[in-house]
């Protein structure tokens, strides 16, 4: 059974939990369908996001991948240079709460600013309780400290985080965190000087 429907272009896709299929034919009610060259489905309807990469979804073998309209590729596994593909299996990689797998389902996703929000549950919440981020511009993920089991973007551009409490929180805005500063890491290109450069 269809797990999302979503556009990408001018074409609609469904995503089932086997493959990708892209609906054809021009008028509602007589549509047929065509098998893409992905032959892996998502099992979280709800991580599906549309980006100018392409859509990007959790994968029924709980990769992250972007599909570009014909294939799917898994994105990149790297989080500060460790390979963190044992994270999405379950194991608990760089500190990060692993996915629990059992409840992939409760994944959610998110397109906003060049990158990619994934929501997921953790060890062995039944909701998603922690978030990763994946910078499509530099190839890698990132942990997010802050927990909202599910994201959106509001049509005037807003990310959205719906917390555990109730209350709607706006993303990715201000400079401070609830009133603490926002502390920073800076990631630099190694750089070997000799005596001369010094």
């Amino acid at each position: 059974p269809p797990q999302e429907i979503v556009s990408l272009g001018l074409s609609p896709y469904v995503l089932t939990k086997l493959g990708i299929y892209q609906l054809l034919g021009p008028v509602e009610g007589s549509f047929s369908h065509a098998q893409t060259n992905s032959h892996v489905g998502t099992v979280a309807p709800y991580s599906v996001a549309r980006s100018p990469f392409g859509i990007f979804f959790l994968g029924n073998d709980f990769q992250v991948y972007v599909f570009n309209g014909s294939q799917s590729r898994p994105v990149s596994q790297k989080e500060d240079g460790i390979d963190i593909a044992p994270f999405f299996q379950g194991v608990n990689v760089n500190g990060n709460g692993n996915l629990y797998t059992a409840y992939a389902h409760n994944c959610f996703g998110v397109w906003f600013e060049n990158r990619y929000w994934l929501s997921y549950p953790d060890g062995t919440s039944t909701v998603a309780n922690k978030m990763i981020v994946y910078d499509a511009i530099h190839d890698r993920w990132a942990t997010d400290t802050r927990t909202f089991p599910v994201l959106s973007v509001e049509p005037s551009g807003i990310l959205v985080g719906g917390g555990n409490d109730g209350f709607l929180y706006q993303l990715e805005n201000g400079n401070s965190d609830n009133g603490s500063n926002i502390s920073m890491t800076a990631e630099m290109k190694e750089i070997t000087l000799s005596p001369e450069n010094v």
